[in-house]
């Protein structure tokens, strides 16, 4: 059985509008200037708690916390915007059509992937979704796979991390499982190469044909 685990913003969906917004929103409650898209850019991808805490510059775990709130309270009137990037939804397809079991790896409160997901109405693809507690719980991405891996008792030589940042190739690294980096997300090819890529992709359509030959090739 194929295992192609997906990571959600930057790699499933487009959230960078919805975020970059969100982050905005709060640096303006708090006085602070705010920041472009591109500037945003590098703060998807790790969990929430680091994010808030180095925009904010701030260390105290009531004063994260405070923030988190804000910002969850304005993201969750917006998130159901994010949308699939171009060709996703037909990579999607094309694993299901050989049988293949898909699963969501964020570090993205699990609730809110939740959400996305079905706004775009692509549950059908997957067989589970998994991302971090309301507390960030799990919002480590090596933490979350190994809970993944426990849960769904997945075979490391039939499983490949999909995703667009260092963290998801680390991620993947750490669990001992193929990795493919994708550049149409939040990063770029010299990262995700640094980060342990074993294949990078530049468009969707890439995607099956290269799984396809890195599992085989950890088999």
């Amino acid at each position: 059985m194929i295992n192609i685990l997906w990571d959600l913003d930057g790699t499933l969906v487009d959230s960078i509008p919805a975020v970059a917004s969100s982050f905005n929103h709060v640096l303006k409650e708090y006085g602070l200037p705010t920041r472009s898209h591109d500037e945003l850019r590098p703060y998807i991808g790790p969990g929430l708690d680091n994010i808030i805490a180095e925009l904010l510059n701030i260390e105290e775990a009531e004063e994260i916390a405070a923030a988190k709130a804000i910002y969850r309270t304005y993201y969750e009137q917006i998130l159901r915007t994010s949308e699939p990037f171009q060709g996703v939804v037909e990579a999607l397809e094309q694993f299901k059509s050989i049988g293949a079991q898909q699963f969501v790896a964020t570090a993205k409160y699990e609730q809110y992937a939740r959400w996305i997901i079905e706004a775009n109405d692509l549950k059908q693809y997957f067989s589970g979704i998994y991302g971090s507690t309301i507390d960030g719980k799990y919002a480590d991405k090596r933490e979350l796979l190994t809970r993944l891996f426990e849960q769904e008792n997945l075979r490391k030589a039939d499983t490949v991390m999909i995703g667009d940042t260092k963290f998801d190739m680390e991620a993947g690294r750490y669990i001992d499982i193929a990795t493919t980096g994708v550049l149409w997300g939040y990063s770029d090819e010299t990262s995700l190469k640094a980060a342990g890529a074993h294949d990078i992709v530049k468009t969707p359509a890439e995607l099956f044909e290269v799984v396809k030959k890195a599992l085989n090739t950890f088999c």
